[in-house]
């Protein structure tokens, strides 16, 4: 429903008010402007103001900065920039601007508010709380930073504290709406239902007509499964309100939660050519709904219609496109992934998100062949992107070209500045360089993927097992493969590995043990663990001590 945007507060009143300056809030004097630069100070004042307004935010940088070098200690300079760096990513720098701004003018309610949002959005809770106790004693007369300051306090699970400040400002300034919302989302944060139920039912009598808190009333019902009781309400909700989205999609919501798959389906698709719902408002229900795997899984019957209607609706969109993707993937049906991948490659060949997607799916596919000519095509487009080289060197490794594999590797191993992909190189071109019999350098490999990663078990395993086939270093090779079997006692290569360690050390009757249990679970299947087994049962001999 429309509820209140507790999350939201101060950033909504940062982007309403966003050009400032332009608007009054803060003024521009004369003080502390280098002498015999106040018409140079101004113009890259006005010029900065305006790029800013029109979001060039490069060129506003470079110019308020400027104007820091005509007036130092600017307050209104460094808000400008904070807010600026805020919107680019640069939270570091935003923070300290505000606050130097702040200092410098105290008395400053929207230097308060930047702040407060800053923090807030950045989950730095404790210090929005502060900031923002700091503007309602600015501000005694404003109830609306108590509500503010109360939400707060939820998000930090401070509920009494938002409680007692609730129960302030409806002392204060009479009963409202918001505040009977704010408290019901705190009891049912608290799973005290009766009492969130008290609230919405007397803002349902302070103002009946709300659709929002019709709404809110239909939604409670349904998520406590009391079917008939949120069926009288959304009756309500959709008599008032039945071309609104949010009304639309928590609907949508109740006929799924009781599995009313075919009527969900039919009211969806009806809603979609009737355009009672958008492409974005859709793909923003979708996107919440793929974020909850349960939810996925719990309906697949209706989330399988809806994305394939979905996507004929919206046929060549590549955000829909995008959304397909994702859903199959969480599905795991890569086979309709990649043909929605290749369809969306044919469609946008520049796209670099395309390719690694596309290229995940043929490899967790095992089709090396067409592994390696996507590779080798994203290789091309995308020269300094690690990604399309590993996967590549992976089919190259696959079809047993270790020469290709080592190469296509090698050249892609100097783009890898990400910790977990350089461990990925590490490990493929230990790999390669072992399927070339250069053992020492294979090994130099793994040794530089343990120094990142030591306890990781894919690497111990097929560290130790090189090792024991070369019959090196047999006692690191056993404590590396010890390390896999304590932490996964059933898995059947990392026994085998252990066992012929043991085997290599001539440890007889333990690696008839653990090669026993290998094939006990699973190892069958594997033809190396076949041979093992066959030839440490064949061997005849005593273990030594």
């Amino acid at each position: 429903m429309r509820r209140f945007a507790q999350g939201l507060v101060f950033i909504v009143l940062i982007s309403i008010g966003f050009p400032i300056i332009a608007y009054g809030q803060e003024k521009v004097g004369s003080e502390g402007i280098r002498e015999g630069f106040e018409s140079e100070y101004y113009y890259a004042f006005t010029e900065a103001t305006r790029y800013m307004i029109y979001q060039y935010y490069n060129q506003a940088v470079g110019l308020y900065k400027k104007c820091l070098e005509y007036n130092p200690g600017s307050a209104a300079i460094k808000y400008q920039l904070s807010k600026i760096y805020y919107r680019t990513g640069y939270i570091d720098e935003a923070k300290r601007l505000a606050v130097e701004a702040w200092n410098s003018e105290r008395k400053n309610r929207w230097y308060l508010i930047n702040l407060i949002s800053i923090f807030q959005t950045t989950n730095s809770i404790d210090s929005a709380i502060m900031f923002t106790k700091e503007l309602s004693a600015l501000e005694p007369g404003r109830g609306e930073n108590l509500i503010n300051l109360s939400i707060l306090y939820q998000i930090n699970r401070e509920n009494k504290k938002a409680l007692n400040l609730l129960e302030k400002v409806e002392n204060g300034y009479g009963k409202s709406v918001e505040i009977y919302t704010l408290k019901y989302s705190i009891y049912l944060s608290e799973k005290n239902k009766r009492k969130a139920m008290q609230q919405l039912y007397l803002a349902h009598e302070l103002d009946p007509e709300n659709v929002s808190i019709i709404g809110l009333i239909a939604e409670f019902y349904r998520d406590s499964g009391i079917r008939d009781s949120a069926s009288d309400y959304y009756s309500r909700l959709l008599k008032n309100d039945s071309q609104d989205a949010v009304s639309v999609f928590s609907y949508l919501d109740y006929l799924l939660h009781f599995n009313e798959y075919s009527k969900a389906i039919e009211y969806f698709n009806s809603c979609m050519k009737s355009k009672v719902i958008n492409k974005e408002q859709t793909i923003s229900y979708f996107i919440s709904k793929l974020e909850s795997e349960s939810n996925i899984l719990t309906h697949t019957i209706f989330y399988d219609s809806a994305i394939t209607s979905l996507n004929k609706y919206f046929d060549n969109d590549i955000r829909i496109n995008a959304l397909c993707v994702d859903y199959y993937f969480k599905m795991k049906d890569y086979n309709k992934a990649g043909d929605e991948l290749r369809k969306m490659k044919l469609q946008n060949e520049r796209n670099y998100r395309v390719w690694e997607q596309l290229l995940f799916v043929e490899n967790i596919k095992n089709q090396y062949d067409s592994l390696i000519i996507y590779g080798e095509k994203a290789i091309s487009f995308f020269e300094d992107q690690p990604v399309p080289y590993l996967y590549t060197g992976i089919g190259y490794l696959q079809e047993k070209d270790y020469t290709k594999a080592l190469k296509t590797l090698e050249k892609g191993f100097k783009y890898a500045e990400d910790k977990n992909i350089y461990l990925q190189y590490c490990i493929f071109i230990a790999e390669a360089y072992n399927g070339l019999q250069n053992h020492e350098k294979s090994f130099e490999f793994y040794e530089k993927a343990l120094s990142i990663d030591s306890t990781n078990q894919l690497i111990l395993n097929n560290y130790a097992y090189f090792l024991s086939l070369e019959g090196k270093k047999l006692v690191k090779a056993k404590l590396m493969s010890k390390m896999t079997i304590r932490k996964e006692k059933r898995n059947a290569i990392y026994l085998d590995t252990y066992a012929w360690i043991l085997y290599k050390m001539e440890k007889k009757a333990r690696a008839k043990c653990y090669i026993s249990k290998a094939m006990k679970y699973g190892g069958g299947i594997d033809n190396d663990i076949n041979e093992h087994y066959r030839i440490i049962f064949k061997h005849k001999g005593e273990e030594k001590n």
